[in-house]
């Protein structure tokens, strides 16, 4: 078994910090685990006194997630004979003991099972998020201090491509600037994209914006290099995070880290708003790039680390709807290869939460109606874990069967591709589950039916999107937002604020670097 021997200056009980220290020894470790925790009490009092107090403390936090890790308390000149992984100190001062808990997190990662779970404890409280924080902070200080480097060196990691959309304008911009030197990353490789799309597909899409596709074994060798890393991503440390790269561990090396949210929450179930604005991410982001004002007021609900760091400047997602030539020719083609007056996207959810998708009760309607209905187009772009999620669930025939019945219908396009912008931009309207495509539809100004989740599941009424859909709760409503005819007309959506959106989120990234760089190197 391997120990962790954690030093207190006596009298810590006088220290509010020291009891943070030790309550995240107990929120990380459990009975499981293969580490022995030792405390031992420094001072020049009778040895009984100090072990005696650390044995109060210890009990006074116990917690109620599991049972306690092994442990003993032991007198300075027993503890100082003990072999250990790692001797940590508890001493009072803010930053020493910040550095102590982020010391003791990169050791759960290393050897406790229990880590999870105790995590979703520790990682929730503002006592340790201020100390997180502060040693981002102290280790950003010293960074500056010591390198401040012109120009900036930037990396975007996408952890899955289908969300390059929301990053697309900000790496535009920033490949413009001559003070900023960007590199795009794609972790995990092996699970880089729902669909699976081959990884040189992926490295030539990237490569048609202008950059070239680096892996996490490049960005682990670079961090200490680094000065701003941007994800679109929240959900990067809750599964397949790179070793090495959680957004603790880069906090910690003194990267600024960015969060530009790939979506909105559209769901006002508390549990989604707090994915989308309280994970580890959240809370430990140097800067987020709020994608609308609603999300600015959800963050204010719910981030547990304030709202210092959040800003909105518009929507880089909304953006390249607006304004990406490029996808704009490809929408062209994609209408010109149905041949119809009237292109309607439908985008149906994954089916994990079958309050959330419609896909298995309207895919045989959908599919019938523009069957009889030839001059109607469909664009069937389904969420990038629809189809997989069949194929793991071992319903292969399913797949196939709803593949071909695309294929046999002249006027429908199954649209798997990497990138959902042309088919958003090829559509006169809309109708769909509740997915993040429908924030970003509405800012064309073009009808979008909602199909309406199931029963439980409410619905987010900040969001400016709620005012230009139509709610479909059968299969009549269905029929009635499909004829073009019958269809609500809507008035243009305001866009202006997203115009520019990715230039001014690269703006005040180097502003605030600089104006941190330079207050570092004049005190």
């Amino acid at each position: 078994m391997s120990a962790v021997l954690i030093h207190l200056e006596y009298p810590f009980h006088d220290v509010a910090s020291g009891a943070g220290v030790l309550a995240a020894a107990l929120a990380l470790f459990g009975a499981g685990d293969p580490v022995e925790l030792v405390l031992s009490a420094r001072s020049g009092m009778p040895g009984e006194d100090a072990v005696g107090d650390v044995i109060r403390l210890w009990d006074e936090l116990a917690l109620p997630h599991g049972e306690p890790p092994v442990a003993r308390v032991v007198d300075a000149e027993t503890a100082a004979a003990l072999p250990a992984i790692a001797r940590l100190e508890v001493t009072g001062e803010p930053g020493q003991d910040a550095r102590t808990i982020l010391m003791l997190g990169s050791i759960g990662r290393r050897f406790g099972s229990a880590y999870g779970a105790g995590t979703s404890w520790l990682r929730g409280t503002p006592e340790l998020i201020r100390t997180e924080l502060d040693a981002s902070a102290r280790a950003r200080q010293i960074r500056a201090v010591h390198r401040p480097t012109r120009p900036l060196r930037f990396v975007v990691m996408v952890q899955h491509i289908q969300v390059w959309s929301a990053v697309d304008s900000i790496v535009r911009a920033a490949l413009e600037r001559p003070d900023v030197e960007l590199d795009v990353v794609l972790v995990p490789e092996e699970a880089a994209n729902f669909q699976q799309h081959p990884r040189e597909e992926v490295e030539a899409f990237v490569a048609s914006r202008g950059v070239r596709l680096r892996d996490a074994a490049w960005l682990r060798g670079r961090l200490a290099d680094l000065d701003v890393l941007v994800v679109p991503d929240p959900y990067i440390a809750r599964w397949n995070t790179p070793p090495g790269l959680s957004p603790q561990e880069i906090a910690e090396s003194g990267v600024r880290l960015v969060l530009a949210p790939y979506a909105q929450a559209l769901s006002g179930d508390p549990v989604n708003l707090g994915m989308l604005h309280n994970q580890p991410l959240h809370n430990m982001a140097w800067r987020i790039f709020a994608p609308s004002r609603g999300a600015v007021a959800n963050f204010a609900r719910c981030c547990r680390a304030g709202t210092d760091h959040i800003r909105y400047v518009g929507s880089a997602k909304r953006e390249r709807l607006l304004t990406d030539e490029v996808a704009a020719a490809q929408a062209t083609e994609l209408r010109r290869a149905l041949r119809t007056q009237d292109v309607v996207l439908w985008n149906p959810h994954f089916v994990g939460d079958r309050r959330l998708s419609t896909f298995q009760e309207l895919v045989e309607p959908i599919l019938r109606h523009v069957a009889e209905h030839p001059s109607l187009g469909l664009v069937v772009r389904p969420h990038p874990r629809l189809i997989p999620e069949y194929l793991a669930s071992g319903l292969q025939e399913h797949v196939d069967d709803f593949r071909v019945a695309c294929a046999q219908l002249p006027n429908v396009v199954l649209d798997e591709s990497m990138d959902a912008t042309p088919a958003l931009l090829a559509a006169d309207a809309m109708i769909s589950d509740l997915s993040s495509l429908v924030a970003e539809y509405h800012v064309l100004g073009r009808p979008i039916g909602l199909l309406r989740p199931g029963p439980g599941l409410a619905l987010n009424e900040d969001q400016d999107w709620l005012e230009v859909t139509t709610a479909i709760d059968d299969e009549i409503d269905l029929v009635r937002f499909l004829d073009p005819l019958r269809r609500p007309a809507r008035a243009t959506a305001p866009g202006q604020d997203d115009l520019g959106a990715g230039a001014r989120i690269i703006e005040a990234i180097v502003r605030d670097y600089r104006d941190e760089v330079v207050a570092a190197t004049s005190d």
